[in-house]
């Protein structure tokens, strides 16, 4: 049985160049104007790797895979007194309301437990039900067995409309798709009154990671099959771009039909445009606007490079060498210690709480516009290669992006992938934004690294025995207490290692330099280099991030090069909310009335600029006020703010910030009066905080980060 839905009329697309008024090219895609057919009841049967029966059930707009559990595969655990069997496969994202899983019987239905909820010792009340690690479990009053057959349902989300068509999000991929799943076909109806390619990617994430097989994408014009790509294992995750050119025909039916084992699969980016693209810089017709890309290495502090002070010559000589050829910016500040808040700021212009951003847990609030959204809406094509983790669709970092990619694989990996993103070119203007937490701990260092730098940098032994090393110096108060030298001594050997991956990422970004120098970004385009924060090795008491706000884990590298940057140093300081203004200026859009941030070529000559640690209680989380060459800490909670500045630093005689001033000098409490007002409106969040969607799998990959407890803010 093959379902037919989304028998629709594709327009054009609002805010895409699409509905050109001119005589230029026009793009539009498939995906406006899409919505899921509403059916009462449908099924389709499909095989399972493990022998049980799995159908995919249709009520109304929601989709759910269902499981039989039969009584005798269910085993008894003795020690947490439970019911468990192993269930291996997958739902997708949660309904409007209700539970995203059902488990339920002839007679009646259980109750389900969040695993979010789920703490040690804690055991879920009698007929409720526990899903997560691909293990079910199931607790019934003692001496009560499981029913004969029980029934395990597990919702599969196919998206919802967005401004620029139907948004699919999956686990690893996310953007504008029409989703079709295996057994169904979707038919969308065209003008092709001229010759029109058609570009789109081939998704697949598998429903069960056991599952065999093929699966098989098809697309058919008018009932002719015209593209046929076949992927050889339907248990992993994959994509491919392609190109398909399509005659004029006039009134065209595409069809769009996957054929395998069940998965979450999908064509995402349909978009139709012209046959003849050129190359980028090199457009048929001259191009309106630049191509932008822009790159975040994660985890990067500034003093990394040459450029910005590093003592280590020649470490990181890529970097340095793009730094000469363009804008070098000697002072720029993150808005967080961490990765959310600071990709919050990125990306909206805005101050992290303004964005919504209180703490680890919470995603954008709707209503906030991101640059991609912008850009998008300008005929921009947008695409995101991220590393995950943070940088996810389950914060609301893929807003805008019609293409977002978040899968951590090293970066030969990423670098594959952007090239991929980049080849599939439709003629539009691209936005690329690039992510790699290369870097970060835990700190990875080649063997060619550890040969050629090894002694100049002290690397010795590997990351894991630090890490035991620093578990063992900061024991809790029951034990010995850590000591300020002890822990500079596991925070030097970290730094080592730190800085190996330093010289790793330098060393392999010159492939990314390659791929942007070949597509003319350099010269035609932008290029914005920069990072969401930087690391700390024990120089205030602290080794990692996420913490408090000194130098080494807010102040970042920021590079800019391309059409008409003439080479230089800006020692003027500058924050991560000018990045989105920048941006826009580049594209000729029009800046959002809410930003907080200017320009990067269009600085004011005096400005604060703030920063926030956004973990915590407000009462324990710093803030940092940036005037000049003077610095202020204080705490984020306004109380605070009127009893004046915890820490006060002179940059321009300390940079180290070794010497506290708040006490000896007077322009401390001068300046935080004058820009306490400031402060507090940026500290002010907006209605309508928003969670964000963390599922136990998303939690544990944050704990292994060291971002454990992202759970939530105070608000």
């Amino acid at each position: 049985m093959r379902w037919v839905r989304g028998v629709l009329v594709a327009g054009c697309v609002l805010g895409l160049v699409a509905c050109s008024t001119g005589d230029g090219p026009v793009w539009r895609s498939l995906t406006f104007g899409y919505r899921p057919a509403q059916v009462a009841s449908e099924a389709v049967e499909f095989a399972d790797p493990t022998g049980r029966p799995v159908r995919l059930v249709r009520e109304g707009a929601a989709t759910w895979i269902e499981t039989v559990i039969r009584r005798d595969q269910w085993r008894w655990n003795g020690v947490a007194r439970t019911w468990e069997t192993d269930v291996s496969l997958r739902g997708l994202g949660k309904p409007e309301s209700g539970a995203p899983q059902r488990l339920f019987h002839a007679g009646g239905e259980y109750t389900y437990f969040p695993p979010t909820q789920l703490v040690p010792g804690f055991q879920p009340l009698a007929d409720h039900f526990l899903f997560m690690n691909e293990r079910l479990r199931l607790k019934l009053d003692d001496g009560v067995e499981p029913e004969p057959q029980t029934t395990l349902a597990l919702y599969a989300g196919r998206g919802g409309a967005s401004e620029h068509g139907w948004r699919v999000k999956g686990q690893r991929f996310s953007g504008e798709a029409l989703p079709v799943w295996p057994e169904e076909s979707l038919v969308r109806r065209v003008e092709l009154n001229e010759p029109q390619a058609l570009h789109f990617a081939t998704v697949q994430e598998p429903a069960h990671p056991d599952a065999e097989g093929t699966l098989t994408f098809l697309v058919r014009a008018n009932g002719r099959e015209v593209f046929r790509h076949t992927h050889p294992d339907a248990g992993e995750a994959a994509f491919r771009w392609h190109r398909i050119d399509l005659p004029a025909h006039g009134a065209t039916e595409l069809s769009f039909e996957v054929e395998g084992p069940l998965a979450f699969t999908g064509f995402f980016a349909p978009t139709l445009g012209p046959v003849e693209v050129g190359d980028y810089g090199r457009r048929p017709r001259a191009p309106s606007r630049p191509d932008i890309v822009l790159f975040q290495a994660d985890t990067f502090r500034a003093d990394n490079m040459g450029t910005f002070g590093s003592t280590h010559e020649g470490l990181t000589p890529v970097l340095d060498a793009l730094a000469e050829r363009g804008l070098a910016y000697e002072r720029a500040y993150s808005t967080s210690s961490y990765t959310l808040p600071a990709h919050a700021s990125l990306f909206t212009g805005l101050y992290p709480r303004q964005a919504g951003v209180v703490g680890p847990g919470h995603a954008l609030v709707d209503g906030v516009k991101s640059i991609a959204q912008l850009l998008q809406r300008a005929g921009y094509r947008t695409g995101a290669i991220t590393d995950a983790v943070m940088v996810s669709q389950k914060f609301g970092l893929d807003r805008g992006f019609s293409w977002f990619d978040e899968h951590r694989d090293g970066l030969g990996s990423t670098l594959e992938r952007v090239r991929s993103f980049l080849e599939a070119d439709d003629g539009r203007p691209v936005f690329l934004f690039v992510q790699s937490y290369r870097v970060h701990a835990p700190y990875e260092v080649s063997e060619e690294t550890r040969r050629t730098w090894g002694t100049r940098l002290g690397i010795e032994g590997r990351y894991e025995e630090i890490v035991a090393d620093y578990h063992d110096v900061a024991k809790d108060r029951e034990g010995p207490r850590r000591t300020l030298e002890e822990l500079r001594s596991v925070a030097a050997r970290f730094r080592s290692h730190y800085l190996g991956g330093v010289h790793d990422f330098d060393r392999e970004f010159q492939a990314f330099v390659d791929e942007f120098e070949q597509r003319g970004f350099f010269s035609n385009g932008y290029v914005l280099f920069t990072s969401d924060h930087g690391e700390g090795f024990a120089e205030h008491g602290e080794i990692f991030h996420s913490g408090d706000l000194y130098e080494e884990q807010i102040r970042v590298p920021l590079l800019v090069l391309g059409q008409g940057v003439e080479p230089g140093r800006v020692s003027q300081p500058v924050s991560l909310v000018d990045v989105a203004p920048t941006l826009a200026r580049w594209a000729s859009v029009e800046p959002q009335a809410t930003w907080v941030g200017s320009p990067l070529t269009e600085l004011p000559t005096q400005r604060p600029l703030f920063s926030f640690q956004c973990w915590g209680k407000p009462s324990d989380s710093t803030l940092a006020v940036i005037e000049g060459r003077r610095k202020l800490l204080s705490f984020e909670h306004p109380d605070a703010l009127r009893e004046g500045a915890l820490q006060a630093f002179d940059l321009a005689t300390d940079p180290g910030e070794s010497l506290d001033l708040s006490s000896r000098e007077t322009w401390p409490a001068q300046v935080l009066e004058r820009w306490t007002p400031q402060a507090r409106r940026y500290l002010e969040p907006p209605q309508g905080l928003r969670a964000a969607d963390l599922d136990r799998e998303k939690l544990e990959e944050l704990d292994a980060m060291g971002y454990g407890g992202a759970t939530g803010g105070e608000e």
